[in-house]
């Protein structure tokens, strides 16, 4: 599984907090689902930096700017 959050060069603690904080909560997560994409947190759900072409596991992002995603529902057996 790879991650997915805001990077600015000059640092953002709460989007910084993304490295260590799921590897601490979830060991091993990353080794789960290559095809899947963790979005962390941060103000990240817009149009155009999520990935449409993956399956994405979304903990504490939020919308702000830009367009929202277009959301479609999966239904699993």
């Amino acid at each position: 599984m790879d991650l997915l959050y805001f990077k600015i060069a000059s640092g953002n603690f709460g989007d910084d907090l993304n490295d260590w904080l799921w590897d601490g909560l979830i060991p091993g997560w990353r080794d789960w689902a290559p095809e899947t994409v963790l979005v962390g947190l941060g103000t990240v759900l817009k149009q155009g930096f999520v990935p449409d072409d993956r399956r994405k596991l979304v903990l504490g992002s939020g919308y702000g700017y830009g367009a929202a995603p277009k959301v479609r529902t999966a239904v699993q057996n």
